[in-house]
C-alpha cells in the first residue's frame, strides 16, 4: 500500500481525476482595522508562491485578498484542496491578521468541463476551525 494522504493521489484514480488546464479566481476576506498594509504585498506574493509553487495574480484592498490564475496545466482542484488551508494559517501568522471567509471558483478548460465553486468559513463553536466546502457542476451530466 502506497503512504498517501489524499484519495486523488491514487494512481488507480487517475482515469478518473484527468486534469485538464484551469482558470482560477476568488477571494479572502478579513477585517478592515486589522488587514495587509501596502507594505507587505511583495510578501504575501511570496508565501502564496512559496506554498503554491505557482504565480498567482494577487490584489489586495481594504478587507480583501483577491487572487485569480489564468490556465496553468500544474494548478488543479485537487493542489488547491491541499494548499488552501496552508495559505490561511501562514497568512494569519505572519501578518497576524484573521481571515473570515473566502470564496473561489475553477473552471476546467475543456468543453463541457467541471466548475467548482470552494467556500471557506469558520467555526465559531468549533475554535474557529476552518471549514472548506466545495459544490461542483458537471455540464454534461447537468444537460442529461
Amino acid at each position: 500500500m502506497i503512504d498517501q494522504k489524499y484519495y486523488y493521489e491514487d494512481p488507480k484514480y487517475e482515469a478518473v481525476f484527468k486534469k485538464y488546464p484551469t482558470l482560477w479566481n476568488g477571494y479572502l476576506q478579513g477585517n478592515k482595522e486589522k488587514w495587509f498594509k501596502k507594505e507587505d504585498y511583495s510578501k504575501v506574493y511570496d508565501v502564496i508562491t512559496e506554498i503554491c509553487e505557482i504565480n498567482f495574480y494577487i490584489h489586495h484592498d481594504e478587507d480583501h485578498l483577491y487572487l485569480s490564475l489564468d490556465t496553468d496545466e500544474n494548478y488543479y482542484f485537487s493542489s488547491f484542496e491541499k494548499h488552501i488551508f496552508k495559505i490561511i494559517k501562514q497568512l494569519e501568522k505572519k501578518f497576524t491578521i484573521f481571515i473570515k471567509n473566502a470564496e473561489f471558483y475553477a473552471f476546467e478548460c475543456k468543453h463541457f468541463g467541471n466548475q467548482y465553486k470552494y467556500t471557506i468559513t469558520r467555526n465559531k463553536e468549533n475554535n474557529n476551525k476552518i471549514i472548506l466546502k466545495k459544490k461542483i457542476l458537471n455540464w454534461e451530466k447537468f444537460d442529461k
